[in-house]
């Protein structure tokens, strides 16, 4: 196959960004030439190949083929591609052009001072390692800065970053007295990094090593000031905001260490929960790449099982304002008595020292650390009762929106998983649920599958509120309103202070604030998950509560009605309207209604509709009956008397029992709605029967009113099983499968209007019935072929070269003058694919030497055995009796059972 582009190296900056713009790469001849050359190298594939020339097969168009075209890469012609011909077109005769200066980057360098050796970074860097190691360092700060830290990025260029990198250094080693010091310095170094990365001035490799150099000295200051735990957040904000206003600049400044940001999600797994915080986790998640999700995909649990963490420590529903005021009291009442124990062991450890008591100062200093830890925790949960909860769950929708597939199974079901057991309400399910139902991917049947965290009732079931206000954030994510603001604010009109009738309240807001179709697709989603999480009945209710207080509509209603797909459900919104105005009592009959139950039930609509009466009806000509281009038979029968014999056949029918009627059917013991299915399904069966032996119409006509009486039987029955249709095949398959030419085109034809109005599984069975008839007539035309040569009286030499298998008889010249052998070809033909067709896999013919001769002579010797005989002898008598094939000599008995009803003898 011919290359698609050039090799892989050429492509870089196509394929990640660089600092070069996409303007500035170029490929060269010699690339090319040898791309090329390991093209022709290649060897030849054993694959049918296509021509590119234009000719008988250049503008066919293949099943699972493509489209032939100039520019499809697998066209060659001999050993060239398509691109290589002469005739090419221009998109690929490009010349080399030179870069434009202006493309480039070019961020001003600062002056060269001269100096009498000039010395490389690598050795100044060696220089100040061999200085700090002479300095009374840590031993890993020494071994940190001793050894030269490998870049984050191969192309990394050190010059415009590396006098930043060497101030943080030197801020590092200095002593400073406190942290504020050493955050003045340090902060003032971050800012002016900010500057010169917001302005494009450094690549995005060297801002990678700044930063990340920043946040390693950082950590490690910690260790002697512990109040630097503070200043990640405003580093990490500071670097976010000038990444973004390089990004703006540059869209293809981007760092893609996957260290970087792993340092990054390490400092937010440490850091206090608030919504900086989590704006910063948004960011980050926004940086990380697909092939990076799976390296940092535990760091972001963790992160994300602190949220959980924190939520799961409230049980009280609702928002955090409309909480208890009293537990937020109680928890700052409990804090500062904590803090003020603190404060009395900080007096008596001051005291302590003053006295000279350093023992019994040093025994004080772990209570204070552990009354401190308790301080900060009630501090932190008061900070979190106090919180909106909207602004966190926005952001870290906002954050796992755009988050790569291949992470969604791995991590929201583990989160999913971690929200613990649904017997009783936690706001961390809660707000989890908010979070899930805010993602584009989560579709209505995951998102019912996720409700089931929740009990269907009890303590840990969401509440009516909670309930569509989670309906309300999924339909707006999925957008599904028109205009979701303007719906909530409706909602709450509606509901105003009354939380009973919120369900009802939501659907009333919907209907006015949204289009008629709009309108219908979300009430269908509600009745759909109103069946797992919280029950028609509730609506209902609430429907009718409602009520009281606001005037229904009549077509808010019929929508409620249609899309709840229950007849109980619809007759009492329709009792809710009839109560509210009396005096639109018939408003939904008979169109409502009339479509309801015929598209809706699974029931028959009119289990006493006369089938026979419809037949009747269609066949009822006033002139003459016309002839049949069907052979007919010796004394033509009137129709009223073939309706008068079928009557009375039925009439006897009906009589007799079930189980008489239909012999296919088992019926069930004193089942009165079977027994009516099953003569109904026998009124059908007769009905095809006049339909299609009616003397007065012709086979055009017969075909048209056999597919019109089907539809009219898809329309009015409401429902046909591949069951019922099992029944009627028999009759279907002696109406338009006869044997005669056409018969073929006119299943497939009826075999569509079968699929169209009775569905999928009913063509299946039909499809299999037809193949198991196909089967069996095969087997009885060979049957008439060895009887025909043996009544005909050959002798058993011209029997052994007429007679050796159905293929040598029907590619043998046959006497025009045998109309049964010229059937018998025409059959063949039909239902046999012919030797000149048949291809292997491989599209290669069949041998026709010694595997050819073998085949004929095993197949001759199976049709002379008995045995072979004897086994379709049987499996004709099975067909016969599931009325698979027409019995012999049954459309003579039919005749003659019609002329003694009408009195007629027969010849």
């Amino acid at each position: 196959m011919p290359p698609l582009r050039p090799a892989a190296r050429c492509c870089q900056a196509v394929k990640g960004p660089r600092d070069a713009p996409l303007e500035a790469v170029w490929v060269t001849d010699d690339v090319l030439h040898r791309a090329f050359q390991r093209y022709l190298d290649l060897p030849r594939s054993n694959k049918r190949s296509v021509s590119s020339v234009p000719g008988p097969l250049y503008h066919r168009k293949r099943f699972g083929r493509r489209q032939m075209t100039e520019l499809n890469s697998f066209q060659t012609l001999g050993s060239l591609p398509v691109w290589a011909l002469p005739n090419a077109p221009d998109m690929t005769n490009w010349t080399w052009q030179p870069p434009k200066a202006e493309l480039w980057a070019q961020p001003p360098m600062p002056p060269v001072q001269p100096s009498k050796k000039t010395r490389t970074w690598h050795e100044e860097a060696v220089e100040e390692a061999a200085r700090a190691a002479s300095k009374h360092t840590e031993p890993d700060m020494v071994s940190r800065e001793a050894t030269i830290r490998a870049a984050l990025r191969i192309d990394f260029e050190p010059q415009p970053v590396l006098p930043f990198i060497k101030e943080l250094a030197r801020i590092h080693e200095h002593n400073y007295k406190s942290a504020d010091e050493y955050s003045a310095a340090f902060m003032d170094v971050i800012s002016r990094v900010a500057t010169v990365t917001s302005q494009g001035m450094v690549t995005s490799a060297g801002a990678g090593e700044v930063y990340f150099a920043a946040l390693y000295h950082l950590q490690r200051a910690r260790r002697s000031f512990p109040e630097l735990q503070v200043s990640y957040l405003p580093v990490m904000q500071s670097a976010a905001r000038a990444i973004q206003a390089a990004k703006a600049l540059d869209q293809s400044f981007f760092i893609s260490a996957p260290k970087f940001w792993e340092k990054w999600l390490e400092l937010l797994k440490t850091s206090e929960i608030n919504v900086e915080a989590t704006e910063i986790l948004a960011f980050v998640m926004n940086q990380l790449r697909p092939r990076h999700i799976r390296r940092s995909s535990q760091l972001l649990l963790s992160v994300f099982e602190r949220y959980l963490a924190l939520w799961d420590s409230c049980d009280v529903h609702g928002e955090p304002i409309d909480w208890d005021q009293t537990r937020i009291s109680e928890a700052i009442h409990r804090a500062s008595i904590w803090s003020g124990r603190v404060d009395k062991l900080v007096m008596t450890v001051q005291l302590d020292l003053a006295g000279g008591n350093t023992k019994r100062a040093a025994s004080r200093l772990p209570v204070i650390e552990r009354c401190v830890a308790r301080v900060q925790r009630l501090t932190q949960k008061v900070a979190h009762l106090q919180s909106n909860d909207l602004q966190l769950i926005e952001l870290l929708g906002t954050a796992l929106r755009d988050t790569h597939p291949v992470m969604h199974r791995y991590l929201l079901m583990r989160l999913t998983s971690l929200t613990g057991d649904s017997s009783k309400w936690s706001r961390a399910r809660y707000n989890w649920m908010h979070i899930l139902a805010r993602l584009p991917n989560i579709r209505t049947g995951n998102f019912k599958r996720l409700l089931c965290i929740f009990a269907h009732n009890g303590a840990g079931a969401l509440t009516f509120m909670e309930l569509c206000d989670l309906l309300l954030v999924h339909w707006t994510t999925q957008q599904k309103l028109n205009d979701p603001h303007e719906t909530r604010r409706m909602w709450h009109a509606i509901r105003g202070n009354d939380e009973k009738s919120a369900i009802a309240a939501l659907a009333l807001a919907v209907n006015k604030t949204n289009k008629t179709s709009q309108t219908t697709a979300v009430f269908w989603n509600l009745w759909d998950v109103l069946r797992v999480r919280g029950g028609q009945k509730r609506l209902l209710r609430q429907v009718s509560l409602l009520s009281h207080s606001h005037k229904l509509s009549s077509g808010f209603l019929q929508r409620l009605a249609w899309t709840s797909h229950d007849l109980p459900v619809a007759l009492l919104l329709s009792w809710i309207l009839i109560r509210q105005s009396p005096t639109i009592r018939d408003s939904w009959w008979p169109a409502f209604w009339d479509k309801f139950a015929g598209m809706q039930l699974k029931n028959w609509k009119y289990p006493s509709i006369d089938p026979i009466l419809i037949a009747r009806k269609m066949i009822i000509v006033k002139d003459e009956p016309k002839t049949s281009s069907r052979e007919a038979p010796d004394q033509q029968v009137p129709s009223r008397d073939v309706e008068r014999f079928y009557d009375e056949r039925l009439n006897i029918v009906e009589l007799e029992s079930p189980q008489q009627q239909l012999i296919s059917y088992t019926l069930l013991a004193n089942d009165h709605q079977q027994s009516i299915h099953n003569r109904q399904i026998q009124r059908i069966k007769w009905s095809l029967q006049i339909l299609c032996r009616a003397q007065s119409i012709t086979d055009r006509q017969a075909l048209h009113y056999v597919s019109a009486f089907t539809t009219l039987l898809a329309n009015k029955q409401g429902h046909l099983s591949a069951r019922d249709l099992a029944t009627l095949t028999s009759v279907i398959m002696r109406t338009l499968d006869q044997g005669q030419p056409g018969s073929e085109q006119r299943l497939k034809w009826y075999l569509g209007v079968i699929h169209r109005h009775l569905g999928t599984q009913s063509c299946i069975r039909l499809g299999v019935i037809l193949q198991r008839r196909r089967e069996a007539n095969w087997v009885v035309w060979q049957r008439h072929l060895r009887q025909h040569l043996t009544f005909r009286g050959h002798e058993a030499k011209e029997a052994q070269m007429v007679q050796p298998t159905p293929l040598a008889a029907a590619t043998k010249r046959i006497p025009e003058d045998d109309p049964h052998l010229l059937k018998l070809r025409w059959l063949w033909s039909k239902y046999v694919k012919s030797s000149s067709r048949r291809r292997d896999k491989w599209g290669r013919r069949p041998r026709r030497f010694a595997a050819k001769a073998g085949a004929e002579a095993e197949l001759d010797e199976e049709l002379q055995s008995e045995q072979f005989e004897e086994f379709f002898d049987k499996q004709q008598q099975e067909e016969l009796q599931e009325g698979l094939l027409p019995r012999q000599g049954a459309e003579k008995e039919s005749q003659q059972r019609q002329l003694a009803a009408c009195g007629g003898v027969a010849q």
